[in-house]
């Protein structure tokens, strides 16, 4: 059985401004909140209407971000800022990651329409399971979905930062470097691991390097116009990386103690980091998409990570995305679907438990990268 709201093809999402966003080629109308991040998001969707927004109202109203005197001047706007508010306070704040968010009726919306046959043939059962690994809600009780995007990518480069920590103690400004990539990826972080696999796939056909993909294919090295091997290297020092020295908690500590400012700051970061490596994000998109058998790739990052620059980066962004489009593949514009169960006054308190760890994790990421990035 279908989740109601999608089975109605989301007509009760209300009435307000006639507008519908686009994602992975099926149009769905949303409320796009004010970003809490850094600058303005444009409003371009409709507002909820009936059950779903009096149950949004009675779980904003029990957080206490919500009261009778807000909503007088109307309850579709006072619900919007108040969430926005909510929002704010537990995702905003940071320097890197900066996010926005699209508020829709439900958790399977963003996938579009084609996966309703999917959802009906898979069961009530296996739909619970599903939307509750990947969203954290049940999509077959009463909830609203929160499709989280990036507010504007944050540029970096890190050689000048990892050196750094290198020349006062080796292996440190790696092992720093490994940590951010890790714990970043599931928020659209492209780093150097993300460059050498989009370069792989999008030049050399999955090859090792672009002489074996020139082998293999038997083309002419004076005509290839793709990166070269030499390109990747020189961008992506991931050899470096894999081959460094791997320091352990207890030197750490140890460096936390007696290093200079920014070793301190980064190794007590970098313990921290570790102790929460368990931590896994409060979203599962990976398991959703290969479920509806759709590709998880993105053209919207929320960090660009280069090390002397970032223009072989931007240069596979753009070729990557450029591909896509002309192939007409399938290509997201958000990082995450966040579903928030309406199911009683302390649905919003419920969530913030279920984030806690995740942002918690992603907070320290942020610190971390500050400490050794340099901005594009």
């Amino acid at each position: 059985m279908l989740p109601s709201s999608l089975a109605s093809s989301q007509s009760s999402l209300g009435v307000a401004t006639v507008a519908s966003h686009v994602v992975r080629g099926a149009a769905y109308a949303a409320l796009s909140l004010p970003s809490f991040g850094v600058g303005a998001l444009p409003r371009y969707g409709r507002t909820l209407a009936g059950s779903n927004l009096a149950r949004l109202a009675l779980a904003l109203a029990g957080r206490g971000l919500l009261n009778r005197s807000d909503a007088i001047s109307g309850l579709p706007a006072a619900v919007e800022l108040a969430l926005a508010k909510w929002l704010n306070g537990l995702w905003g704040g940071m320097t890197h990651f900066q996010f926005k968010a699209v508020l829709l009726d439900d958790v399977f919306a963003p996938f579009g329409s084609c996966v309703l046959e999917a959802l009906d043939a898979l069961g009530e059962e296996e739909v619970r399971r599903l939307s509750i690994e990947g969203t954290g809600c049940n999509a077959l009780e009463p909830h609203v979905a929160l499709a989280l995007t990036p507010a504007e990518a944050s540029v970096v480069s890190v050689q000048a930062g990892v050196l750094a920590l290198e020349a006062e103690c080796e292996g440190l400004g790696w092992n720093a470097l490994d940590a951010i990539e890790r714990a970043g990826a599931p928020f659209d972080l492209y780093g150097f691991g993300w460059l050498r696999d989009m370069v792989q796939n999008t030049y050399w056909g999955g090859c090792p390097s672009h002489q074996e993909f020139l082998d293999e294919w038997d083309e002419s090295a004076e005509e290839y116009e793709g990166v070269t091997t030499d390109d990747l290297d020189a961008a992506a020092p991931t050899k470096a990386m894999a081959c460094a020295r791997h320091i352990k908690r207890a030197e750490l500590l140890k460096i936390a103690a007696e290093g200079s400012t920014q070793a301190r700051q980064v190794a007590k970061l970098l313990a921290d980091i570790r102790s929460r490596q368990h931590v896994k994000p409060a979203f599962d998109m990976h398991g959703l998409a290969s479920t509806f058998e759709q590709h998880y790739d993105s053209p919207e990052p929320s960090v660009i990570v280069g090390w002397s620059d970032v223009k072989l980066a931007m240069r596979v962004g753009d070729d990557y995305a450029n591909r896509a489009m002309e192939s007409g593949e399938d290509m997201r514009d958000w990082i995450a679907v966040l579903g928030l169960p309406l199911t009683g006054t302390t649905s919003l308190q419920r969530a913030e438990l279920r984030w806690k760890a995740t942002i918690g994790k992603l907070r320290l990421v942020d610190q971390l990268l500050s400490l050794i990035a340099t901005p594009c």
